[in-house]
Formats: structure tokens, sequence, C-alpha cells
């Protein structure tokens, strides 16, 4: 059997725990790790990770699993799976599965969070919650954009991948961070205002920010598939124009409309390209460990990523 059976194909996606199951049985000898998600055919089409992670470690694939967010029984099943099956040895999850109760019934006890972007075995078998998007940032900001000390930081979406930045914001010296977000975030305010100065907004419209802001980084992460009512952000950028700011859309394409009209404006603008290079690499890394491999350096794993996005 080859190493590698998915170089230069990409490997298709399975529908339920059944086939999950299946597909795993006609691999003898391999590890995997299982990317739950659900998308439309098209967005499947698009997923980039379905091919560059199939290319890093012989006998290892990293399979897609689509499961609606409602089919608590199928996520059940998915979940059982991975627990007795040794050669399942991590699961990376997205939206609509971050969060999802299920999840918790197979997760060691403690303190679990809220949104939880990928799950690993322990030494004895458990799983429990690994945090990739909330260092992945913060050090690709660092790398990238400059730190974030005493910068007032606008964070738009503070679901899957924006609650994890918020906590990881709360250690970085922030002047002030504002959350805008329809879903209450009126708990999250409370625990990280012991941390740092923060405030809550349900709209961005609500968010009257002064002219006289002296750093200020604007993060758009309201969802891979774009933003709804972008006006709001388009005003900000407007309004701060030709003042060196930073601007981030966290979808993971190298070329965003929204991205080029900041630079445009003299901002500082970036897509979630860089980001979801070095957030799949923390995965990739903690996967090698697993399955006694050796992690490709990452300016070479961002290379296979930017080759097929």
């Amino acid at each position: 059997m080859q190493e590698f059976p998915y170089l230069n194909t990409k490997i298709p996606v399975q529908h339920s725990a059944k086939e999950l199951s299946t597909f795993v049985e006609g691999f003898p000898g391999f590890k995997f790790c299982i990317y739950l998600a659900h998308k439309d055919e098209e967005g499947w089409e698009r997923s980039t990770s379905r091919a560059y992670m199939n290319r890093l470690f012989p006998r290892f694939l990293y399979v897609p699993v689509d499961i609606l967010k409602e089919d608590v029984d199928e996520l059940r099943a998915v979940y059982s799976l991975v627990t007795v099956s040794p050669e399942i040895v991590a699961i990376n999850q997205t939206q609509p599965h971050k969060s999802n109760a299920v999840m918790q019934e197979f997760l060691e006890e403690g303190d679990i969070p809220a949104n939880v972007d990928a799950i690993v075995k322990d030494e004895g078998g458990m799983l429990v919650a690994y945090d990739l998007n909330g260092p992945s940032f913060i050090r690709w900001f660092k790398d990238e954009a400059g730190g974030f000390e005493s910068a007032t930081v606008l964070l738009v979406g503070v679901g899957g991948v924006g609650e994890p930045i918020a906590r990881a914001l709360a250690y970085e010296h922030t002047a002030c961070v504002y959350l805008i977000d329809p879903v209450s975030k009126v708990e999250l305010q409370a625990e990280l205002s012991e941390l740092m100065d923060v405030e809550y907004y349900t709209l961005q419209h609500d968010l009257d920010l002064p002219e006289t802001v002296e750093r200020l980084v604007l993060i758009n992460c309201a969802g891979k598939e774009g933003v709804e009512g972008q006006s709001k952000v388009e005003e900000w950028l407007t309004r701060y124009k030709e003042k060196g700011f930073i601007f981030v859309d966290l979808r993971p394409h190298l070329d965003i409309d929204i991205v080029k009209k900041a630079e445009s404006l003299g901002w500082k603008a970036f897509t979630g390209h860089g980001m979801n290079a070095y957030n799949d690499h923390v995965l990739v890394s903690k996967i090698a460990e697993l399955i006694g491999g050796t992690s490709p350096k990452f300016e070479e794993f961002r290379k296979a990523v930017a080759g097929v996005s």
C-alpha cells in the first residue's frame, strides 16, 4: 500500500461514523486525524486542507467528516468511534461543531472551553481539548503585524474563532478590547474584565469610536464564509484611513476584496491565510508528536498551504 495514497488527489469526504469506520479499516497500519465540519459541496471543494494535510507524513491520513449540527446521534457515534480507535489520534473541528453539547460527554472532566477547535488524545488515550486559534493568532500577529501593547482592538465576531482570540488578547497588554457579536457575550465580558479593559456591543453600529484613537487593530473574524453587513467595517476603514492602522480579515484566502480596499486606504491589511497556516502548523506539530513523526518547519509548511490556496 502506498505511504501517501492521496498525494495527488483529494481525499473523499465521509458522511457518517459507519463510513468513517469502513474508511479507516481500509488503511491498516495508518494513523488518522479527522476534520469534523459541515459544508456544502462547494465548501468541501474549496477546503484546501484536504490536499496539503495528506502530504505531510507517511501512512497518515487527514479525513474530512461531514455531520449536520443537529444530528446529535451521528456526532455521538463519531466521538465514540474516535474514543475506541487507537489509530485515530486527533480531531480538528470547525463550525458548526466547536461548541456542540455531545462533545462534552467525551472530554476529560475539568474546565472545558466554550469553543473547542481541536481534540487530541493524551497518553492514556483520553480525549482532551486543544486550543489552536488563540495561540496561533497571537503568534502570527506578532510575527507579521507587530504586538498589541497599548492598542485599541475591535473584534468583530466573537464565536468559534473570535472567542479564543479574545481570551488570548487578555494577556497582551491592550488599551481596550471591544467585542462585537449579535449573540450575547456578557458572561465572556465579565470573565475577561478581570484581566483587561473590555467592552461588549451587540451590533457594530452601537459602538461609536472616538476620532483620536492612537493605535487601532480591527479584526474581522465573523466567519470564514464572509461577514454580514460590512458597511460599518468599511466605515471604520474610511474614517481611520492613512494612519497605518492594522486590519485583519480572518478568512483564510490569499485575496479578499475588503482587504484590498483597506490597503488602498492606507491600512496595513492582512487576510487570514497566514494565521491559517500557523493554526494548522500547531495541529500538525501535535500530530507529529502523537504519531512519532517529524513536523515540517513552518516555512516549508506555509509554502505547502499556499500551493493549494
